[in-house]
């Protein structure tokens, strides 16, 4: 079973690679109209949105940059990178191998999953970020949950909502019933 945990991120990266640069020519009506409208314009500009902070468009012009690509296939390259590493890391964080696996399972033919593997916009890579900060705060490294943090915010500003774990950090060492 550990060998299936190990390789099934890279089944999903095969497969999903294959269906998407086959059939995904052009973006659809969904989350791609802010990735036409917005993310290319700010990769290409670096100008800062007031509703969209910066981070994805840094990551979809230095992708551009490094594959050549154009940002339509830099956009799914990214989704389909950011999607494997989650599964990779889903079976990482979770001890017990069935249930790992079947967590994986779920995402993998979860139709949101699927979904947002497939589209271009900041979704997977912010769920990648999000689930990295997570992951080293439980596993108390708290540089580098910091600084995933940090980056799931600048990739969408809903990453305030990691704020919570220096609340719980604190709750966690006692300060607040110390002090009081």
């Amino acid at each position: 079973m550990n060998r299936l945990i190990k390789y099934l991120p890279i089944f999903y990266l095969i497969v999903m690679g294959i269906i998407s640069f086959s059939f995904h020519k052009v973006g659809d009506y969904g989350v791609e109209t802010d990735f036409y409208w917005s993310y290319i314009v700010q990769a290409e500009t670096f100008e800062i949105d007031e509703y969209r902070p910066i981070g994805y468009p840094v990551v979809l012009a230095t992708v551009k940059f490094i594959t050549q690509e154009d940002y339509f296939n830099s956009g799914i390259i990214i989704n389909l990178i950011s999607a494997t590493l989650i599964l990779f890391l889903i079976g990482k964080m979770i001890d017990n191998q069935k249930v790992a696996l079947f967590v994986m399972l779920f995402l993998m033919t979860n139709q949101w999953f699927l979904k947002y593997t497939y589209s271009c916009g900041t979704d997977m890579l912010f769920f990648l970020f999000w689930l990295t900060t997570v992951y080293y705060f439980l596993k108390n490294r708290l540089l580098l949950c910091g600084i995933f943090m940090g980056l799931s915010y600048l990739t969408r500003y809903t990453g305030l909502s990691l704020l919570i774990i220096p609340l719980i950090l604190l709750f966690k060492n006692g300060y607040f019933i110390k002090r009081h």
